[in-house]
């Protein structure tokens, strides 16, 4: 074999690893963009396991997956919306009401008369929590509420229909536990009302 035939074959070889190499770094690229189906419960639980395809939801760049566990994994029933309302065009009135009824259901002895002759703003103590499908294709972002008594401190849970925008009639109120994404919520609701109060001296 002659020296130029051996470097002319040495190159062609060359060439094909480079673009067998490009074809799969090509290839590779189209998986990673291509969005996985996601698969998510709707509903209350049922031992049908009922879910449905939502990818659209998260495609869409409205909702993003919701990391649970260790080591975290994507949860199939909750996620997380990008930019959540606000609700603040929710009167504070509505959001009272909303309490009163979750605080007397669960809590019929605590005394809420100075919470209704001194309400607060509502909307400054409202955090949004997580959002979930009641059924496909409708998702309701739920929110924390978090109210200050004198012996505890009552986290209303709120939900929010994203589709037909009103709020749903089933809130629920729980004391307020140690080590709980609720706390770390509630310490980020109290560092901002301390700041204001603050401001306003």
């Amino acid at each position: 074999m002659t020296v130029p035939k051996f470097i002319g074959r040495r190159h062609v070889l060359c060439v094909l690893l480079i673009a067998v190499s490009f074809a799969g770094l090509f290839i590779y690229a189209k998986e990673v963009q291509m969005p996985a189906k996601v698969m998510m419960y709707y509903g209350p639980w049922s031992p049908e396991e009922n879910r449905f395809d939502a990818t659209r939801w998260f495609s869409s760049g409205m909702y993003r997956p919701r990391l649970m566990g260790t080591p975290s994994e994507q949860s199939p029933v909750t996620m997380l919306r990008n930019k959540p309302e606000d609700l603040r065009h929710i009167e504070n009135d509505v959001l009272l009401t909303e309490a009163l009824f979750a605080i007397g259901r669960q809590f019929p002895k605590l005394d809420t008369e100075h919470l209704i002759l001194n309400t607060p703003d509502l909307h400054r103590q409202i955090r949004y929590a997580y959002s979930s499908f009641a059924e496909p294709d409708r998702p309701v972002d739920t929110y924390w509420l978090f109210i200050r008594f004198e012996n505890r401190i009552v986290v209303v849970t709120i939900d929010w229909d994203v589709t037909e925008k009103k709020l749903l009639p089933r809130s629920t109120a729980s004391n307020l536990m140690e080590n709980s994404d609720e706390e770390a919520a509630y310490l980020q609701v109290r560092k901002e009302l301390d700041g204001t109060a603050s401001a306003k001296r």
